[in-house]
């Protein structure tokens, strides 16, 4: 795009058009990395000659390997099985119930000026029982959906640059597509916009206006997008409530596109953080050509307040808590957040390995979510291992923590003032801010790949580490500039 500007500065002259965009933009650019990213997985094996292995479920890889191709999103296809899952009968009826009950409260009180959707704990600390939660299905959005409208006009001209642009992407890296593979991008594409621009004017549950407020959690979920939409539209003001606290240590390329738009305020943490956003927010603001404005608040979090609270830093080290990331199975967590599952797989159980060698009772925390979090994996190289867990449940039982991704988890191990050993491997780049103020209370051993593609360390390093004694004034001011401080 000219003057250094992303693509939907280029659509500033249609607003309808921008907005169908912004709505799918996040859900598209994750299915594009997926599929890119395993395009190149199939198209290295096949210039190299190499064997390709892929299990029965991973349609992509099979579609990409033979050449042959269905209609088939890695985004929609989690939804759907999300959505199935909540048609169950025991929900309906939960469903209907609870349909009636607002429906009875609503003829008791006055219409709520205050809405929520989605959530996290931050957007519960903000709202506590005040707001009333907005409820919709994807069914929901299909219902208010034309059967028969198809692209036209500037919509087909929008996914012809997108398609276009992406696959002289793919020829520059060395990696061109297949006439198939091409068609497939471009009806993935086209699917998106189509969607984006009959869902830009959904009406939900509720007639939104400008005496409203609406709290939604991070803007990962299209539907929590399409209900922001229709509120921003009307004039109500859209809070926008951080998850976790990590994402400013980063400056993920999909970050902006997913948090900002349609939010009139983003509440973070921390002041150190919500400096962090507000840069994101300026840059985001002037590469769109877009005039919205944007406030940034720094609230405090409570829930890390409480885990500092109760924080008992460690007198010995005998129980290692080794935590992992989650898998993520066809859904590749890409570009930039994590590695390959099977890479990871091996990687961690190295890990732990040379965390117990080094003379650790350890414990491998599980994530307890993403691809079959209940699957014994670790056991045999580890005393222990939490499946289905929560960091609560490892605060009063840990010595100390390694963790091998810097998340929510590695977050709230900081509060708890114990050692932290972080593994910073190179595919999620820190910011050289982010990584000076973590180093001053966390040692930090920095990962490489060799030409196999495996994650290696010093192990030399791990117990010098895991033992080093913890700057707990370095720690403390961490904690309150990104967590638990707020603007007053």
């Amino acid at each position: 795009m000219s003057n250094g500007r992303t693509l939907p500065a280029e659509l500033s002259h249609d607003e309808d058009l921008r907005i169908a965009f912004e709505l799918i933009e996040s859900d598209l650019l994750k299915d594009i990395a997926s599929i890119f990213g395993t395009w190149i997985d199939v198209s290295t094996a096949h210039q190299q000659d190499l064997d390709l292995i892929y299990g029965d479920r991973q349609l992509l890889y099979k579609m990409l390997d033979q050449d042959q191709f269905e209609q088939y999103s890695p985004t929609q296809q989690t939804r759907v099985a999300v959505e199935r899952a909540s048609q169950s009968r025991s929900r309906k009826t939960v469903r209907f119930v609870r349909n009636i009950i607002k429906r009875f409260r609503s003829v008791l009180r006055s219409p709520s000026v205050s809405y929520l959707v989605g959530g996290n704990p931050l957007t519960a600390e903000l709202t506590g029982s005040s707001a009333q939660r907005i409820r919709h299905t994807y069914a929901d959005l299909i219902a208010q959906r034309e059967s028969s409208f198809s692209a036209t006009g500037n919509l087909v001209d929008l996914a012809n640059t997108i398609h276009s642009n992406l696959l002289a992407k793919l020829e520059s890296i060395g990696h061109p597509a297949t006439k198939n593979f091409a068609a497939f991008i471009g009806q993935v594409i086209s699917n998106y916009l189509v969607s984006g621009w009959q869902d830009k004017d959904f009406r939900p549950e509720v007639t939104p206006n400008s005496t409203m407020t609406l709290h939604t959690g991070t803007g990962g979920g299209y539907l929590a997008r399409v209900i922001c939409n229709a509120f921003s539209r009307a004039g109500a003001e859209v809070i926008r409530t951080t998850h976790g606290g990590d994402t400013v240590l980063f400056d993920d390329p999909l970050w902006p596109s997913t948090e900002l738009p349609f939010a009139s305020t983003y509440a973070a943490y921390g002041p150190a953080a919500a400096k962090q956003v507000g840069a994101i927010v300026e840059r985001h603001k002037s590469l769109r050509n877009e005039k919205i404005s944007i406030s940034v608040t720094a609230n405090g979090s409570q829930l890390h307040s409480r885990i500092l609270n109760r924080s008992k830093p460690a007198t010995s080290i005998q129980n290692v808590y080794v935590v992992s990331a989650s898998f993520s199975g066809l859904h590749r967590a890409i570009p930039n957040m994590k590695i390959h599952d099977v890479v990871y797989y091996e990687w961690h159980r190295r890990l732990l390995a040379m965390v117990k060698s080094a003379g650790f009772n350890v414990v491998a925390k599980r994530h307890p979510k993403g691809l079959d979090p209940d699957l014994e994996l670790f056991a045999d190289v580890a005393s222990e291992e939490l499946r289905l867990a929560g960091m609560a449940d490892t605060f009063d039982q840990a010595d100390a923590y390694v963790l091998d991704i810097a998340g929510s988890a590695f977050m709230e191990a900081a509060c708890t003032l114990k050692p932290i050993v972080l593994i910073d491997i190179p595919n999620r780049q820190m910011t050289d801010d982010a990584r000076k103020r973590i180093g001053e209370s966390v040692q930090i051993i920095r990962a490489s790949f060799d030409a196999n593609n495996r994650v290696m360390i010093d192990s030399e390093r791990i117990k010098e580490a895991i033992t080093a004694p913890v700057n707990l004034d370095a720690r403390k001011r961490f904690i309150a500039d990104y967590l638990t401080s707020n603007s007053s």
